[in-house]
């Protein structure tokens, strides 16, 4: 809030200083660790480390200062508008004292300043150049290898140095003297991997003399050399190499010296990190709101129920354009009922609630305002969820076997401090296996009292309301209305319009998105219309919807069909049969053994199919029966 009320010196901060700071991270691992073996490359590591802390050094009073006049200029205005309150209210209701929202920033300020960063300065003031400054440019950065250490420390040093700025100064006549002689624009060009190197206009491509070697046309210019500046950049590129070996052997000595008094470096590399990420989530936030998105900062409690108000998903509403097209919807878990279990068809965003109610109370923990109108978000320890159904071949993990893995790990570590989110348990199992482990998980968790939101499809999860108290059910409302559109093989997500009717997505569905008390209605066969709405065969749209109709009657049934036992029965014969033509060749005495043997075979077979055909025949009459009757009734 504090970044928020003081636009101007946070860009100054965000933009200007923050944006000038070199890596950090590669800074603290260059002081902190010695190279085993030396190399160019470690040497040039060694001399860019000095580079980086100097520019550290450099912008740190800046950033202190910054940060305490952004400090002082919103107290005066935070008093100027307490004190135009205090006068609109006589009194505050016993309202207590707000808490200082300067606390932070004020603590960044005290870790900006670190004693030991005098010493430091001291020492590389001693030893490096004025000149000697970090930049972003890999270019000008290698310039500076030669010249970094002051002239005066070594006297081989200085002679290789010396030996360079001749080289350089002679490729450069050199062009100048092409330029003059064959009346062509020849420019001087550096690179890390070819060295110097000449370029001149590539209209000069057909007058181009001989002398100039590996010519490579680009699309303005030609990149080509001649022997005398091949070997000139030979020759800077070895004084250049025995610069850096030189030099590498002062800069370790400054770096053992500078090593000794790093430990405020840590703290000042954790204090920039922090103001950092402030700023980052201060300029989402600004970004956010010109779509139209509210963010609201967070009340933080130490327990309590977890509250949210018309929430968001961040990454799906912003994907969406304008954030008012998406429909948001409110979260309210307590410890009295601390397992929520979401129901709802395919589509109709289940996994994109938990997900936006796991990325708010994220958000909130990391400091940041949250996309939505009110949170209250209790501290959690952990964060657990189940999400997905990925495997893991390499490992010979299956979809299920990682699921269960996962599931082990958060029954293992679930507490009444954590937040668990479970998308649709069990999938990759039976109907029934996937359903009883559901079940138990759920029970598991309700006594173990953690805020969890546990997503199914199982309609005996949610019956569980009826022996458990701490179990609340939620649906998400599916698809209102079916349109007839061309459809394909992807589905969207539907949206509003600018006057709030709700439009189809790429499927043709109505989603409505929006959150209700209770379970879904399971028996709407909202997973068969889903494959409709893709494109499925009407025959097997037909056939799906008699198995939801007639389930619970037909799959007892399938292992006694009648035209089953018929081909069982026939299955044996041509079994029987083929034994008998493996055994023709053979003596007599086992020809006569196999008959004997296979007759008996061939004959319950034969028993078997023509009792198999006269049970079809009496279901069959049976069936038309039932029909018949049913036909009668329903008149």
């Amino acid at each position: 809030e504090t970044l928020q009320r003081q636009p101007q010196r946070y860009m100054h901060i965000h933009t200007v200083l923050l944006s000038q700071f070199p890596d950090l991270d590669k800074m603290l691992s260059g002081l902190t660790s010695r190279p085993k073996t030396r190399t160019v490359n470690t040497m040039r590591a060694s001399l860019d480390t000095l580079i980086y802390l100097k520019q550290v050094l450099k912008l740190c009073p800046q950033l202190a200062q910054a940060l305490e006049r952004l400090v002082a200029e919103d107290k005066d205005t935070r008093a100027t508008s307490m004190q135009q309150q205090q006068q609109g209210k006589s009194s505050n209701g016993g309202a207590g004292t707000p808490a200082d929202p300067h606390v932070l920033l004020e603590a960044l300020q005290h870790a900006l300043h670190q004693p030991a960063f005098t010493t430091m300065e001291m020492l590389l003031q001693n030893w490096l150049t004025d000149s000697t400054t970090y930049s972003k440019s890999s270019t000008e950065m290698r310039h500076q290898e030669c010249f970094a250490l002051r002239s005066g420390r070594h006297s081989i040093l200085d002679i290789a140095r010396h030996n360079f700025q001749e080289c350089v100064e002679d490729i450069y006549s050199i062009a100048d003297g092409y330029s003059s002689h064959y009346g062509i624009t020849v420019k001087v060009i550096f690179s890390a991997q070819r060295g110097y190197y000449l370029q001149v206009p590539s209209e000069a491509a057909n007058r181009l003399p001989d002398i100039f070697l590996q010519c490579v046309l680009n699309r303005r210019t030609i990149s080509c050399t001649t022997q005398e500046v091949t070997s000139l950049s030979d020759r800077a590129a070895a004084s250049i190499e025995q610069a850096l070996q030189l030099s590498n052997e002062l800069i370790q000595v400054l770096m053992d010296d500078i090593r000794r008094a790093m430990d405020g470096l840590f703290v000042f590399a954790d204090a920039v990190a922090l103001l950092d990420m402030l700023c980052s989530f201060v300029h989402f936030i600004d970004v956010s709101s010109g779509l139209a998105m509210p963010y609201v900062r967070p009340i933080m409690t130490a327990s309590g129920e977890l509250l949210i108000q018309q929430g968001r998903h961040d990454v799906v509403a912003s994907l969406q354009k304008l954030g008012a097209l998406f429909v948001p919807n409110d979260c309210r878990i307590c410890s009295a009922v601390p397992m929520c279990i979401v129901t709802g068809p395919n589509g109709s965003g289940k996994s994109t609630y938990i997900k936006q109610i796991a990325v708010i109370v994220i958000l909130a923990h990391m400091g940041c305002f949250v996309p939505c109108f009110k949170a209250q978000i209790p501290l959690r320890t952990r964060m657990l969820s189940r999400i997905g159904t990925g495997d893991d071949m390499e490992h010979n993990t299956s979809t299920f076997l990682m699921e269960m893995r996962e599931v082990a790990y958060i029954l293992q570590h679930a507490n009444p401090s954590s937040l668990v989110i479970m998308d649709e348990l069990g999938r990759g199992t039976s109907v029934l296996d996937g359903c009883a482990l559901a079940v138990a998980i759920v029970e598991h968790l309700v006594l173990v009292g953690a805020l969890t939101l546990f997503i199914t499809h199982f309609p005996q999860v949610p019956q569980l309301t009826a022996l458990y108290k701490g179990i609340d059910n939620i649906h998400l409302n599916g698809p209102a209305v079916a349109v007839t559109t061309a459809v394909g093989p992807h589905s969207g997500t539907s949206t509003s319009d600018t006057t709030g009717h709700v439009q189809p997505d790429a499927l043709g569905r109505y989603q409505m998105h929006t959150l209700a008390k209770g379970a879904c209605d399971f028996s709407g066969g909202y997973g068969v219309a889903m494959a409709e709405r893709c494109g499925l065969p009407t025959d097997i749209l037909l056939r799906a919807r008699s198995m939801l109709t007639h389930g619970a009657d037909i799959y007892p049934s399938l292992p006694t069909y009648p035209h089953v036992r018929i081909l069982d029965a026939i299955c044996e014969i041509i079994h029987s049969l083929q034994l008998l033509k493996q055994t023709k060749d053979g003596s007599g005495v086992a020809l006569r053994e196999c008959l004997t043997t296979q007759r008996a075979s061939i004959s319950a077979g034969l028993a078997a199919a023509i009792l198999a055909i006269i049970a079809a025949d009496q279901q069959h009459q049976l069936t038309g029966t039932v029909l018949e009757s049913k036909q009668n009734d329903d008149e």
